[in-house]
This record gives structure tokens, sequence and C-alpha cells, in this order.
């Protein structure tokens, strides 16, 4: 049985978070090993067609997706409760927690936490225009 992998809203994210949606796609366009997909096209599919889910990224899994928060510092824990509900935290540089409701799968509590992650790192760029 295949584990069930988050959907990321990618579409979403290019439009709600247009800072963190251009750091993590200078990231993902300069790993040749997570970059196996014509570029163009999934850039094309993302910002006019909606997106799409993991699968649909060529060797691109969550695990790249935790990578790439990781190295900024905002790091995203999945944890299961003992009454076997999903929950995720955030910790910013290891320093400040962010905890949230519980959900019945690991693949919804790490959806709604990349989105948080999102979220977080789109607010914590400074805007380009301003000095």
């Amino acid at each position: 049985m295949k584990p069930s992998l988050p959907t990321v809203d990618w579409h979403e994210i290019y439009e709600n978070y247009p800072k963190a949606w251009k750091v993590f796609w200078n990231w993902i366009i300069s790993y040749d090993e997570i970059c196996a997909f014509d570029i163009e096209q999934l850039e094309n599919r993302i910002k006019v067609l909606g997106g799409c889910n993991f699968i649909e990224f060529t060797h691109f899994n969550r695990g790249d997706l935790y990578s790439f928060f990781d190295q900024k510092q905002i790091y995203l824990t999945t944890q299961v409760q003992p009454d076997h509900e999903w929950t995720f935290s955030i910790d910013l540089d290891l320093d400040c927690t962010f905890d949230n409701i519980s959900y019945n799968e690991r693949k919804d509590a790490e959806q709604a936490g990349f989105l948080e992650a999102f979220k977080i790192l789109n607010n914590s760029i400074k805007d380009e225009n301003k000095n």
C-alpha cells in the first residue's frame, strides 16, 4: 500500500504567497536531481491551470519540501498523538513553536503544515521595494 501524499495547491501558494513562491521556485530549479521535469511546462501548469500535486513532480517528494523549509530555518514536524490523530508544529530557528489542530491523516496535517510554512516564509521576506 502506497502512503498518501499531501496535495499542495501550488497555484494557491503562487497567488497568496508570491515572495515565498519565488524563493521556492528558485530553489527547486537549482537542483537537477529534483528538477527532472520540463520547467516551463510545470510553471505554466501552476500559474495558469491551478497547480498539481506531488505525484506530478518527477523525483520530487515531501522530503524535498521538508529540506527546503529546513534550509530556511522553518522546521515543520508532524506527529501522531496517542488518540491516533495527527498534528503539526513549526519551529522557527528552533525557538518558537506554533501548534495546530488535529487531523485524521498524516497527509492532511502535512498539507496544512506546508501551507502554514509557506505563509510564514512569505511574511519573513522583506519587500524588495521597501528600504
